[in-house]
């Protein structure tokens, strides 16, 4: 198999504690809505047949290059394994699946230096997630258990510690059409501990001891059929948070910000776009200044071809891949 090298590159985020903002809208969106394992396929990877991707960094002058990391796909376009490294070259961390079809797997393994762990997945008929085991250096460091409605909602998501012994769970809730009512998160003890609501105006209420947190999502057009998407939570402690979200009229997202409960600017995101809807520049801020921005370059059809970060003092960090194809 011939191994062709081009400019190229995975949407690759810098991710650091000062920059990730903690939004329990997005955590418990994924609480509500979990689903057996499974990778989707990457739209450019799977058109271009590509196998193999690696990301190469440079050094600070520019001048060598070295592997950042390199990640293996399907003939789909499903990524099946990836490794990552240190700037002497050797492998640091990784990460594997093993897959049952084309996209769902039974068992991920993850490695970084000495530390090791894997998790092991049952199913229902659905292919819905019964039970994930996760193992540490090889012994049993917690399990869950999951149930189901009929139309294959959660319902009931139990954690349990190696000694068989319930650590929290979440009851799911949801209105006819499918979408979320409710949630509820209860502690080891079985006390109902926080109540998120899904309704803009939710009827009743709970204890003062018990925490509600309450979502709702609108959507808002302008003259050019452009529109914005807000999404808000309040709890019955006074904290309020929102994100907003701005897109085009053929729904490119143009805009995002975070609001914190003090009503000040967490994260802010603005992006731009080439004809092809690659986005070629990402400008980050972060409490209202600049935290850093990306620039990408694609090849056409749709894989990238090289990406820069600029931080706020004018650092860069910049790198390519090399692409192998089936």
């Amino acid at each position: 198999m011939k191994k062709f090298i081009c400019l190229s590159a995975m949407l690759f985020f810098i991710l650091t504690s000062k920059a990730q903002t903690r939004y329990n809208y997005w955590e418990y969106n994924y609480q509500s809505n979990l689903t057996s394992p499974r990778n989707l396929a990457y739209k450019p990877y799977k058109v271009n047949k590509v196998r193999e991707a690696t990301c190469l960094g440079f050094d600070k002058q520019n001048k060598s290059n070295h592997k950042v990391w390199q990640s293996e796909y399907s003939t789909l376009g499903v990524m099946q394994s990836s490794l990552r490294f240190n700037k002497k070259g050797k492998i640091r961390s990784g990460f594997n699946y093993h897959f049952i079809d084309s996209n769902h797997y039974d068992k991920y393994c993850y490695f970084h230096k000495k530390d090791t762990s894997y998790s092991l997945y049952d199913f229902d008929n659905k292919m819905n997630i019964t039970k994930t085991s996760l193992y540490k250096k090889g012994k049993l460091n917690w399990f869950s258990d999951c149930k189901y409605n009929d139309a294959g909602k959660l319902i009931s998501y139990k954690r349990f510690n190696k000694k068989n012994e319930l650590k929290y769970s979440y009851i799911h809730e949801y209105y006819d059409n499918g979408s979320r009512k409710e949630t509820k998160y209860y502690n080891k003890k079985g006390k109902l501990k926080h109540v998120w609501n899904y309704a803009c105006f939710p009827e009743g209420e709970l204890e003062k001891k018990i925490i509600q947190t309450n979502y709702c999502k609108k959507r808002e057009y302008n003259p050019d059929s452009s529109y914005v998407e807000i999404y808000e939570s309040n709890d019955n402690r006074g904290n309020m948070t929102r994100n907003v979200q701005r897109f085009t009229y053929d729904s490119l997202l143009t805009e995002s910000t975070y609001f914190n409960k003090r009503g000040k600017e967490g994260m802010r995101n603005n992006y731009e776009y080439d004809v092809n809807r690659n986005c070629i520049k990402r400008i980050v801020f972060y409490k209202g200044k600049l935290y850093y921005t990306y620039y990408g370059g694609f090849l056409p059809g749709g894989l990238e071809a090289s990406y820069k970060y600029v931080n706020a003092k004018g650092k860069e960090n910049h790198g390519i891949l090399e692409y192998a194809f089936y």
